[in-house]
């Protein structure tokens, strides 16, 4: 295949993406790993597209810390209710604190393994 036809069709490609409501990040990703486009054209093709920068790894880290952190508080919010209404009626579950204190370490864990990766520069996959 030409390169005018390959650049034509990763446009459209990227067009498409675009179109269906992902936005430039994910595009930018999509594209690279796959439809084989190198990341340096992949960045002026879609930020053309956008009429901004785009950034392919953008947006990993800041998900994994918010879905962390939300299932901490969870977590937390169960175990707080959970002894409110219970310790009044019956004294306590334990089954329902050790489901909470689950969520609030899943959550740690999450957070923790996104923190530690975020300086990291990783290949994208082609």
């Amino acid at each position: 295949m030409r390169a005018s036809e390959q650049a034509a069709k990763w446009t459209a490609q990227a067009t498409a993406l675009k179109n269906d409501g992902y936005n430039g990040s994910v595009v930018a990703r999509k594209m690279i790993e796959e439809h084989g486009m190198p990341e340096a054209a992949a960045l002026a093709l879609v930020g053309g597209l956008y009429g901004k920068s785009v950034n392919p790894r953008s947006g990993d880290t800041t998900t994994a810390v918010l879905t962390g952190l939300g299932l901490i508080a969870l977590g937390i919010a169960i175990a707080l209710t959970t002894a409110a209404l219970t310790e009044a009626i019956t004294g306590g579950s334990t089954a329902v604190y050790v489901f909470s204190l689950g969520l609030f370490g899943a959550g740690a864990t999450k957070t923790f393994i996104a923190l530690v990766n975020a300086g990291v520069k990783e290949d994208l996959k082609r």
